[in-house]
């Protein structure tokens, strides 16, 4: 769910404040008087620093469940990954058998759908925690089926350069550019670039196409991970709400792992 960004939330100082002291008393006579504030316009102002104060103390902690959390899917997706290099026969049975991919697969896309679509879904404990961790796993088990046919100095670069990606989005996503402003327009770029990736790679199959829409994919995901960075910061033209932690945390948890699979189809 997005909503629109509070008025003033980049910041700034707030206008108006108590007068000064009255200059009255007969001329030639200093007249000294401790200032008589507005006690109403006062009151305002503290009931805004301290409903700001309090925004902002619950926009820092969505911010710190929700990348907690990706940190978690993360971990649990490299562990998998490394049970399937390291266990030979999971191995091998993945690669002589893909029920097991496809099932997972359908099984994962029906969690998004069932997120996307529910609000019961995607807000109300148990079900996001479920949905969360159910996702989390069949989605893991593609990325470990996939990688085990990269070799180990593949992936590693892979990793290292998906780390540097992610750190400089950050540093985007931290600046005073607002960029989920963008949000329609990368909608619609990536609509586009799903049809012709598809049209590339199954109709003309050949590998500079592959490397084409991997390094495209890998730039329009990266710009989706700044957008998301700003949505769970908030401040900007669009933001997520606190109530919204499981859908962040899979929106930002699928950028980065996507871009990871684009930049290793390159390498």
């Amino acid at each position: 769910t997005y909503v629109p960004a509070p008025p003033g939330a980049g910041g700034g100082k707030p206008q108006g404040g108590p007068p000064g002291p009255p200059g009255g008393g007969p001329p030639g006579m200093p007249f000294m008087m401790m200032p008589r504030p507005n006690i109403d316009l006062e009151a305002q102002q503290h009931a805004s620093m301290a409903a700001s104060f309090a925004e902002l103390k619950v926009r820092q902690a969505f911010m710190a469940k929700v990348l907690t959390l990706v940190f978690l899917q993360l971990c649990v997706t490299v562990a998998m990954a490394v049970v399937f290099y390291y266990v030979e026969p999971l191995k091998l049975y993945v690669r002589q058998n893909a029920w097991p991919f496809y099932a997972s697969w359908a099984l994962s896309f029906a969690t998004l759908i069932a997120l996307s679509c529910s609000e019961k879904i995607r807000r109300v404990h148990p079900y996001n925690i479920t949905a969360l961790g159910v996702f989390t796993l069949v989605f893991s088990f593609q990325i470990a089926a996939i990688t085990s046919y990269y070799d180990t100095k593949a992936v590693l670069s892979a990793f290292i350069v998906t780390a540097a990606i992610v750190l400089g989005c950050a540093a985007l996503a931290f600046s005073k550019i607002d960029v989920t402003k963008w949000y329609s327009a990368l909608s619609m770029v990536t609509l586009a670039f799903i049809v012709v990736s598809l049209i590339g790679v199954f109709l003309v199959g050949r590998n500079w196409t592959i490397l084409l829409v991997s390094f495209f994919g890998a730039l329009i995901f990266s710009a989706w991970l700044v957008i998301d960075l700003q949505m769970i910061m908030g401040g900007k033209s669009l933001q997520l709400t606190p109530d919204d932690w499981v859908f962040a945390s899979i929106s930002i948890y699928l950028d980065i792992v996507q871009i990871f699979m684009f930049i290793l189809q390159i390498i």
